[in-house]
Parts: C-alpha cells; structure tokens; sequence
C-alpha cells in the first residue's frame, strides 16, 4: 500500500510529544515582560507559523521588541524548553523506517523554524529516518493551506492524488483533502481528538498505527 506514495508528516503532536511545550514556551516568553496569557489566545496561535506567531505577539500583546529582536528572543526561550523536554512518540522511528522500506517516500512538513528544530531531528534520529524535511516559512504559503501541502508534494515530486498527510491538527487535515490527498487524523495526546474524525479520511490512535491500518 505504501508503495509510489509520499507520505507528507507533520512533527509536533505526531512524531514527537510536544502537547504542553508550546504552551509553556508562549507562557514563559510573554512572562518575561510581565504579561499574562489565556489557553485561548495560546490556542489562537495553532495554525500560525513561526513568523506569523511572531507578528501576533508584537500585535495581540504589544511585546517591545522589533520582529527580528522578538523572534531571536522566542527561539532563545524556545530552544532550552525543546532540548530539555522533546521526546519520540511511541515507536516513531521504527514506523518511518518500515514506510520507507515498503517503498514509500517521507516528508516532515512543520511550521517549526530549522534554527529550533533542525538540531532536534537529528538528536532524535528524525531526519535521517525521512527523505527530507520542509518547513512552512520555506515555502509560499502556510501550512494550514491546500496550496502549501500541493507545493511541498511538487518538490517531491509527486501528483496530489498519491499523498497521505498524516496530522493531529483538523485544519491541516481540512486542508489535506482541498489539496486531493488522503488524510489521516492521529489521536494521541491530541487536545481536539473529538474534532478529527469529522475532517480524516482515516484516524489512528497513534503514527505507529500506520503499520496496521491502511489507506486505500
């Protein structure tokens, strides 16, 4: 099944269990200049790259710092949460790696820049384990678009009608099928896992799920 497929992947909630981090990480940057924030303004920011999320700060928060200034200063505060706290979900690798050798090609697609994530995949074995890795800011449009996940299946190579998005978040499931792919909603420590169904072609209860249930 997995054969002439691109499986197009997202990172945070699927391949590794980052559930509160970024919460934490938004709590403890806007802390640092004495403003509180709510779950849902932190909520707000889901499908938002890290650019955009950037500008939302400065915008939504009035944080005193110019756009490069506040993105040097949210990787800083970013980049000692995720090295401390990133972990694998359960039997990640091992998936990618039995995907690939039935012949499937792989594809993370984040809205993490590379300066925060790009140590992290290859500490966790992630970036050797795929064929290649995508962020939304290198791309022309956001993530949470069809047009965005139609780019990243040109780049590799591949027609819209033979990809597999594989995602915890519904936008990006929404977006997947506008595109004409396949997706499939993952459930594990998913706060919106009642959403998924509604939006996938296929739920799973985790990425190692791949192994066993098939998408036609």
């Amino acid at each position: 099944m997995s054969a002439a497929r691109l499986y197009i992947l997202d990172l945070d909630g699927t391949l590794i269990d980052t559930l509160t981090i970024w919460s934490d990480i938004t709590r403890a940057f806007l802390e640092g200049f004495g403003i509180s924030v709510t779950q849902e303004e932190i909520d707000e920011m889901d499908a938002m790259s890290f650019s955009e999320g950037s500008l939302y700060l400065r915008t939504h928060f009035g944080v005193p710092l110019s756009e490069e200034e506040l993105e040097d200063a949210w990787l800083d505060v970013a980049s000692s949460i995720f090295e401390t706290r990133t972990t694998l979900m359960p039997q990640a690798l091992e998936t990618l790696y039995a995907l690939r050798k039935e012949g499937a090609t792989l594809v993370i697609f984040s809205q993490s820049p590379r300066r925060l994530v790009g140590g992290m995949l290859q500490k966790l074995g992630l970036e050797q384990a795929v064929d290649a890795v995508i962020l939304s800011d290198e791309t022309h449009y956001p993530k949470g678009s069809p047009d965005a996940l139609i780019e990243v299946a040109r780049e590799m190579g591949f027609a819209p009608e033979n990809c597999v998005v594989v995602e915890d978040a519904p936008y990006a499931l929404e977006a997947a099928r506008k595109a004409g792919m396949k997706a499939v909603g993952v459930l594990d420590r998913n706060p919106r896992a009642n959403e998924v169904p509604g939006v996938a072609d296929l739920v799973i209860e985790a990425v190692s799920s791949l192994l066993t249930k098939r998408i036609e």
